[in-house]
């Protein structure tokens, strides 16, 4: 097995070159999954030369940094703390124009199967558990890692891979059959990129599952009754759509009506004009979360903004941030830019990433205009890659939908759920 690198910038090869691909840079990451000895780092280290791209490998940079072996690490922490560390290490490699091999464990987290979905196009080397076995026996280095059963090797692959093959499928885009030799699954993985990197790296394959996880259906409208919350939570489940978010009177039923479902419950704070103080915005919080809330769309002080008040608006954001970041919640701060101008709003982009915030958002939907393409360029631009960005406010149909995904937003706000997800259906793969 190949040595694992860190991160470097790779050469294109004369191949890639003479087919005429050009070395624009991917605006996100190429996702190598599967079980060990399927190939990942080979093959990523070479598909990365062929493209042009940085190289990766998560294992190798997770140890690096660590100074330890993986039997050191797993005997010290045990292997929950191995999954700390990797899952660290995932979203601290660059976003953009990086081929990532990770580790064999990496799909077990939810969290890291979404991250490399929404931020990247994942690739899912498959190969049959005996021959993975016999590719660790002949590998020693390999062989020698701590047991993850107790069992002996052979049995020990094949469990695993029982165990893990739907979470592989689950974040994959692509199956790619890693029986084959070496050359012939990084030509097949370039086969499929290299479309991509002739129209700039913007296109990504879209099914209508990428678009159901994208929606947060909004329930949002003062008048709706409570026949229209019980078919707007149905319909999230129907769809399996990302989250509902729904009035904070009605989180409570909403978080039960959700439950055995993979859909998030979420609320609004300080909505919809975000001047209540932020005592009463972290109140908020504390009883969303009771009432089973995972994430929180929050409102700036928007007068406090325009009155350039950064310590201010900085402290209010930060007294939602707090409590819902230590019960293990998510936070969107909706900057309502409509009233803003683009120094207000890049100046919020930088105090959400140095205070950590899950995503940006446009918009409530109940101010004088939504989530337009400029700002939704300017929001990507000026946060950082662990930031991401929603959309919210005239998301209607299947192409809008389909262009804030191109510009780099993960979620978009949702009145037409259905109307969405059925165009999808006719247009897109499942």
């Amino acid at each position: 097995m190949a040595m694992p690198v860190m991160i470097r910038r790779m050469v294109a090869s004369d191949l890639f070159l003479a087919a005429g691909v050009g070395l624009r840079a991917m605006k996100r990451n190429i996702y190598l999954v599967g079980a060990r000895a399927s190939g990942k780092t080979t093959a990523g280290n070479r598909l990365a030369g062929v493209l042009g791209m940085a190289f990766a490998d998560t294992d190798r940079v997770l140890l690096d940094a660590a100074g330890l072996t993986v039997a050191e690490i797993v005997a010290r922490e045990g292997w929950e703390g191995y999954r700390r560390r990797e899952n660290a290490v995932l979203r601290e490699i660059p976003v953009g124009g990086t081929v990532v091999a990770t580790g064999g464990g990496m799909v077990l987290s939810d969290e890291n199967r979404r991250f490399m979905r929404d931020g990247g196009l994942v690739f899912y080397l498959s190969a049959p558990a005996a021959l993975l076995a016999g590719r660790l026996e002949a590998d020693p280095d390999e062989a020698r890692r701590p047991s993850l059963t107790g069992k002996g090797l052979v049995d020990e692959v094949g469990d695993v891979l029982h165990q893990r093959e739907e979470l592989y499928r689950e974040a994959a885009h692509y199956v790619v059959d890693a029986s084959e030799r070496v050359e012939i699954v990084v030509d097949h993985i370039a086969d499929i990129v290299k479309p991509l990197l002739r129209e700039g790296g913007r296109p990504m394959p879209c099914t209508m599952r990428d678009i159901a996880k994208m929606i947060d259906l909004s329930l949002l409208v003062p008048t709706m009754d409570v026949a229209v919350f019980e078919k707007g939570v149905d319909t999230a489940i129907e769809y399996d759509v990302a989250s509902v978010c729904i009035v904070p009177s009605r989180l409570k039923f909403c978080a039960d009506r959700l439950r055995g479902s993979k859909v998030l419950s979420s609320t609004v704070i300080g909505f919809p004009h975000g001047t209540c103080r932020s005592e009463a915005k972290a109140e908020e919080v504390k009883l969303g979360l009771k009432d089973g809330g995972s994430e929180f769309d929050m409102v700036v002080n928007i007068g406090a903004v325009i009155s350039e008040e950064w310590d201010f608006v900085k402290k209010d954001i930060a007294s939602v941030l707090e409590p819902a970041h230590a019960e293990g919640a998510k936070v969107k701060v909706i900057f309502e830019n409509c009233y803003l101008e683009d120094r207000h709003k890049i100046r919020l982009c930088e105090i959400c990433g140095e205070l950590g915030v899950d995503w940006v958002k446009t918009s409530t939907g109940f101010g004088s205009g939504g989530a337009v393409d400029e700002d939704l360029i300017l929001m990507r631009k000026h946060s950082p890659a662990s930031v991401q960005v929603k959309a919210a406010g005239g998301i209607r149909d299947l192409d809008r939908a389909l262009r804030v995904r191109e510009l780099g937003c993960t979620r978009f706000g949702c009145t037409r759920t259905r109307e969405v997800l059925d165009e999808a259906k006719r247009r897109l793969a499942p």
